[in-house]
């Protein structure tokens, strides 16, 4: 086997550099995995270098923000004349002042509700 970790490890490196996005990094390695692990079965250099290897931590993209006019009409969205339309407003205004997880706000209960402190407690994601 010619080429070290060094080398593989600094070809991701040069992807990473060029501005390959990770999930492109992600699958060259996953193919020069594939190949050292074929090699392994005749030479033991491979399975070291396989062994030294990382994969990449997966890019995250941020969350899509609204724009003020967007969160305007969406809690304006609820019928006035619905009798829901308070509960409606005030789901709407929760999730947008607190930032809460739609599951998270599914799992309130009265109790975590303090109307006279004026506070919601939640219990985030497990």
């Amino acid at each position: 086997m010619q080429a070290s970790a060094d080398d593989y490890r600094g070809y991701l490196q040069d992807q990473s550099r060029k501005k390959q996005s990770t999930k492109t990094v992600a699958r060259r390695l996953a193919a020069i995995r594939v190949f050292l692990r074929f090699a392994a079965e005749t030479n033991d250099a491979a399975n070291k270098i396989l062994q030294q290897l990382e994969r990449p931590k997966p890019e995250r993209d941020l969350p899509k923000i609204l724009s003020r006019a967007q969160v305007n009409q969406l809690i304006a969205a609820p019928p006035a004349e619905s009798s829901l339309f308070t509960r409606d407003v005030a789901i709407l205004e929760l999730l947008y002042a607190s930032g809460l997880r739609a599951s998270e706000l599914c799992d309130l209960k009265l109790r975590d509700v303090n109307l006279q402190v004026g506070s919601v407690r939640v219990l985030g994601k497990a």
